[in-house]
């Protein structure tokens, strides 16, 4: 009974029923994916270079450097945020007077628009 199992899932996989991947990559992916791969290794025999010149001190170095580059974007992240919040404050005050002004201008020409005839009860 196994073997015949066995069989049957050869005979399977031997067909063309296995679905195809898709072939979604385009010309600018495979780029970007070979630049990531080239600074990757780049970074890797530099990082290998440093520390045999260096010693550990270098693991260190690097963590304080991380350590700063980490407090740099969370810095940059809050005035992201600060800037996002000033420009949605800013849209309200400006909605709020264009509002404003326009239901005074309103009432404006309300007020010096001529009666209509009747309209005070003659």
């Amino acid at each position: 009974m196994d073997t015949r199992r066995g069989r049957d899932l050869i005979e399977h996989l031997k067909g063309n029923s296995m679905p195809e991947l898709s072939r979604s990559l385009q010309p600018r992916h495979i780029t970007m994916i070979s630049i990531g791969g080239m600074i990757g290794a780049g970074l890797f025999v530099s990082s290998s270079a440093a520390i045999a010149a260096t010693g550990p001190a270098i693991v260190l170095s690097y963590l304080i450097t991380g350590t700063r580059v980490l407090l740099v974007m969370r810095m940059l992240g809050e005035m992201a945020r600060q800037l996002f919040w000033s420009v949605v404050s800013l849209a309200v005050a400006v909605g709020a007077f264009l509002i404003v002004d326009t239901w005074r201008e309103a009432r404006a020409v309300a007020r010096t628009a001529p009666a209509a005839p009747g309209a005070d009860g003659s």
